[in-house]
């Protein structure tokens, strides 16, 4: 029996050299895709291919574009083949845009064939891009600099100061396939010419949201003031760039809101997912603390009051002073520190509490509320299972907000 298990083993480890295989030479490596859809109902697609060389002692020829459409996303992707005469391989794919329109549409499509290819990781980001995706990948024939690694770039350091979100294939698929929960995604755009032209190209008299419009920034007054626009001198300059634009909220398969980077940065504090983020604050009566935060620890506790669902928010957050100019012209004390704590305090409430209004305020649920209710409030869940939605839009919300300055850095005098 062992002699025979072994000689299957044996045979099974020879048969597997009879498959066939392809030369790294002989394939286009996939680095980005960008998604998008027509009016039609077609998919279009921009790829970018890694370079190659065929001799070893130089270095690799830069990235290259590839366009396509079909009226699915396999027949879309064996167009591009053909037109590339090489077959595709999607292993080193690090990146998958997809258009806003595409995206409002739904996008289980587009992650189901993804996610069936096993040459693509679960864990590859996927960001919404505000008008068309193919414009992101596109934008690189103008400025060189512009490739996907650029775009990931901006993601991950924009996620770990909070203003975008956990942004993976396998973070949205499983959004989809949970009850009540809204999935996100980051939410990026360009600017310059190459927006411009697209944008006047596209204006139809359907309105969207926009959620750099609609950004509030608070002063520490209390006081609010429009964001400044640092879009119209790139406009004018001509050049494309990207940036990030906040994050995208997903209903089901369907983007169905638009946050600000405040507001997704917002969710980040509840989650208690930020790593690193500067908080500058200001006032008459202290002046200018930069601090950046090292610690950030959040919960959240459902209770029901009567009828009533309230969720309690705690999030407690600690930060150094990396840079200070007080009015006062001296290092900073015990007391100006608690000071500056508190205003900073403030502020993280603030983006609590807008990012709570924009999303569960309008039956959203990115923070994962609902599931909390279900293993802490069990039997009230089942009391409102039938109306949920009604009664998660309802529920109220008390937030609080700790902050402490560990340690001042640099103290500039006023001269």
């Amino acid at each position: 029996m062992k002699r025979a298990l072994l000689i299957t083993l044996l045979l099974t480890a020879l048969l597997t050299g009879c498959m066939n295989s392809v030369r790294l030479n002989d394939r286009g490596v996939v680095e980005a895709v960008a998604v998008d859809r027509t009016e039609e109902g077609l998919y279009t697609a921009v790829l970018q291919l890694a370079g190659q060389t065929q001799d070893g002692d130089k270095p690799p020829a830069s990235s290259e574009l590839l366009q396509e459409g079909g009226g699915t996303l396999t027949d879309l992707f064996s167009r591009a083949a053909v037109k590339r005469g090489k077959s595709l391989f999607f292993g080193s794919c690090r990146l998958i845009l997809i258009g806003e329109d595409a995206a409002r549409e739904g996008v289980n499509e587009v992650l189901d064939f993804f996610n069936a290819n096993h040459q693509i990781t679960p864990a590859v980001t996927v960001a919404v891009v505000k008008d068309k995706a193919e414009n992101l990948l596109m934008a690189q024939e103008k400025d060189p600099a512009l490739t996907a690694d650029r775009i990931l770039d901006i993601i991950q350091n924009a996620r770990q100061n909070g203003f975008a979100p956990e942004s993976r294939l396998m973070d949205l698929v499983g959004a989809i396939h949970s009850d009540y929960s809204s999935g996100t995604l980051a939410l990026v755009e360009l600017s310059g010419e190459t927006a411009a032209a697209s944008s006047s190209e596209a204006q139809g008299g359907s309105s969207r949201e926009d959620p750099s419009k609609a950004q509030e920034t608070f002063l520490p007054n209390g006081e609010k003031t429009d964001t400044p626009d640092t879009k119209s001198d790139q406009k004018e300059s001509g050049k494309p760039e990207i940036q990030l634009a906040g994050s995208a909220v997903f209903s089901g398969d369907r983007l169905v809101h638009l946050l600000n980077p405040q507001q997704t940065r917002g969710l980040a504090w509840v989650k208690g997912k930020i790593k690193n983020t500067a908080l500058s604050v200001a006032d008459e009566n202290l002046g200018i603390v930069a601090a950046v935060t090292n610690r950030v620890k959040a919960r959240v506790i459902p209770e029901r009051m009567g009828d009533t669902l309230v969720f309690h928010i705690a999030v407690e957050v600690h930060s150094g002073a990396y840079e200070t100019v007080l009015n006062t012209g001296d290092r900073m004390t015990a007391e100006q520190k608690r000071y500056a704590a508190a205003l900073q305090a403030r502020d993280i409430r603030r983006e609590i509490e807008s990012a709570i209004h924009a999303t569960q305020g309008q039956g959203y649920d990115p923070l994962g509320l609902t599931q909390l209710v279900k293993q802490r409030l069990p039997e009230y869940y089942q009391e409102h299972a039938s109306d949920w939605e009604t009664v998660f839009t309802g529920c109220g919300y008390n937030v609080v907000v700790g902050c402490e300055i560990d340690r001042s850095g640099v103290d500039n005098k006023l001269l």
